[in-house]
């Protein structure tokens, strides 16, 4: 038996040099054409780049509506009258792209922005604040615009899944949402 067990591992390990050995081989024939055709490939990771040939990426605007309440439209603006200031001093010209690219969003944002003021009327809507009940706790939170989001002021997205899960629920309502947000409790609407 540990014959065998001796056979098998070193036939394992001649198979493994074996597809080391075809792996470099192959590796330094794809070279070798690069060379010969005068094109040397190299991951961009490893290019220099300037300011001139690399602005920063653009950020990312989510498609659907921009629902944002009154407070919401107020950071926008207060965003787009910061950049604006910021660039008015900035000489720095990768900090300069990184601004007018961040101007350029919040534009955006603003120009697609439809202000909802909340109206808690018994059922959660865009804008209440509610308290649940889930998994032996009791959480408090506001839905708000995705820009407006802030999880450490408790204030949730209306596309996230807790406040999919309660739009339109009523106090004392039990959702059943799947997946990790288990059971909910709707205690009191705000």
């Amino acid at each position: 038996v540990a014959v065998a067990v001796a056979v098998a591992v070193a036939v394992a390990v001649a198979v493994a040099v074996a597809v080391a050995v075809a792996v470099a081989v192959a590796v330094a024939v794809a070279v070798a054409v690069a060379v010969a055709v005068g094109k040397v490939c190299m991951s961009r990771a490893f290019v220099k780049e300037t300011a001139e040939s690399a602005p920063p990426p653009e950020r990312m605007v989510d498609e659907g509506p921009n629902l944002v309440t009154p407070e919401g439209l107020a950071q926008i603006e207060a965003h787009i009258a910061r950049i604006e200031a910021s660039m008015k001093t900035e000489a720095n010209v990768l900090l300069r792209e990184t601004l007018a690219r961040d101007l350029r969003y919040w534009e955006v944002r603003k120009a697609s922005a439809e202000v909802v003021t909340p109206a808690c009327d018994g059922t959660v809507a865009f804008g209440c604040t509610v308290t649940i009940q889930r998994k032996d706790r009791t959480q408090t939170f506001r839905i708000v615009g995705v820009d407006e989001a802030d999880a450490s002021k408790g204030w949730i997205s209306f596309r996230g899944p807790m406040a999919q899960a309660i739009l339109c629920a009523r106090a004392g309502d039990i959702i059943e949402a799947g997946g990790p947000l288990g059971e909910i409790v709707l205690v009191k609407l705000h």
